[in-house]
């Protein structure tokens, strides 16, 4: 994998023990969401439907493709939601939704990784901290922009979108390089809460 694909949260693995095994949740999204969602972006919940999160928001996971039945009738699966994307009124996807449908990774156990800013160089006296992500919405070719931002971290007191829990021993990413990439775990979890 190199470094200019691992921007937004790509799954890694699941924390201690247990096996990766990138299980996903369907969630809706409401008809006509006017913001683009990329696969990921952080996403939350909000009042029953997916929305693109903010750094301060109770983030449940990483968006990692919608379906919907589009204008022709037709059901399409795409790796990110299109702004004010909806689904053919009248004919129902899972659960009898009428919405289109995100597909995300949502265990609070959930580790990602995310590439840091370009040129600012991380180093091992970093983890445990947690760090704002800047460019979340902003998609290229269906995938996330969002990177961490080394600059915005408020410590190990949570607040923010991710915390480290270590490097991604992959590519060129190393203590000291930058751009690198790190593992990182949500801070706050929309479901079960503060890390």
């Amino acid at each position: 994998m190199a470094l200019d694909v691992l921007k937004g949260l790509t799954p890694l693995r699941k924390l201690g023990a247990g096996r990766e095994t990138a299980g996903q949740t369907t969630y809706p999204i409401a008809n006509g969401y006017n913001t683009a969602i990329g696969e990921g972006d952080p996403v939350k919940l909000s009042a029953g439907v997916i929305q693109l999160a903010g750094n301060t928001d109770a983030c449940i996971g990483s968006f990692q493709g919608v379906r919907y039945i589009d204008s022709n009738g037709q059901l399409q699966f795409t790796k990110n939601f299109v702004a004010a994307t909806s689904s053919k009124g009248g004919i129902a996807l899972d659960g009898g939704y009428t919405q289109p449908l995100a597909f995300v990774t949502d265990s609070a156990d959930q580790t990602y990784v995310v590439r840091t800013v370009d040129a600012v160089s991380i180093s091992a006296g970093l983890l445990g901290q947690s760090f704002k992500l800047s460019a979340i919405g902003s998609v290229v070719n269906g995938r996330s922009q969002a990177v961490l931002d080394v600059a915005a971290s408020v410590g190990t007191s949570g607040g923010h979108m991710v915390t480290i829990v270590g490097l991604y021993t992959g590519q060129d990413s190393e203590w000291g390089n930058a751009p690198s990439a790190v593992e990182v775990k949500l801070s706050n979890h929309g479901i079960v809460g503060e890390l």
